[in-house]
């Protein structure tokens, strides 16, 4: 296993504790829900995924057709469903994250929940790099998902028009080597996760409590 491998699933890991330890029990949860249901979808529903992601897309294209135009193919399919199941995997947990910063779900510090942050960050990061064929062994995950190989290669075996924008995804994921993409990644990652963790933003206590006695 590289280092890139390694420093990216030790962020993610690091991350996802961070969050669980400080948001609490209730939160953390959430989180290892979303990440296991996600991993659960994808391993024995991905055909409903990849025909809701093509259902999308026939949508969006009937809201943007232009007269005369040739009519363009599903984005995805069951045998090559390209990068769509790894972009609902990233959906699916980034609004966990996102929900589990409400106050109801929010709690004190725990060790628990820091635990359950590890897990989930595990498992979130293990299934992004093998996905992505960032780590050159695939990394353990249960479900029989360890196998799933890089599913951005799909992008490329399905019929589409030329100017179609998951075809021009798929070229230029082609043209990155590993090393750049693995930093991409991390960038966005790290991005992402600063917006989750900063403050929230509350003032200081009004003044009434300064003026006692």
């Amino acid at each position: 296993m590289s280092t890139t491998t390694l420093v990216i699933l030790a962020f993610i890991m690091a991350v996802f504790g961070v969050l669980g330890s400080q948001r609490g029990m209730r939160s953390a949860l959430l989180l290892t829900a979303a990440v296991i249901g996600g991993l659960l979808a994808i391993r024995f529903g991905s055909a409903t995924i990849i025909g809701f992601v093509n259902k999308m897309g026939r949508g969006v294209q009937l809201l943007l057709s232009i007269e005369g135009a040739p009519k363009a193919g599903d984005l995805a399919s069951a045998d090559q469903p390209g990068g769509w199941l790894v972009i609902f995997f990233i959906v699916l947990v980034g609004g966990a994250l996102l929900l589990g910063q409400l106050k109801q779900l929010l709690g004190g510090g725990s060790f628990l929940g820091l635990l359950l942050g590890l897990a989930s960050g595990y498992l979130a990061g293990a299934y992004l790099l093998n996905s992505l064929g960032l780590s050159e062994v695939a990394l353990p995950l249960p479900f029989g998902l360890s196998a799933g190989g890089k599913v951005l290669e799909g992008f490329a075996a399905i019929p589409r028009a030329e100017k179609d924008l998951a075809g021009a995804l798929s070229g230029f994921v082609g043209d990155i080597n590993k090393g750049t993409l693995a930093l991409l990644l991390t960038i966005a990652l790290a991005l992402f996760f600063i917006l989750v963790l900063r403050p929230s933003g509350k003032g200081a206590p009004s003044g009434k409590s300064a003026h006692k006695g």
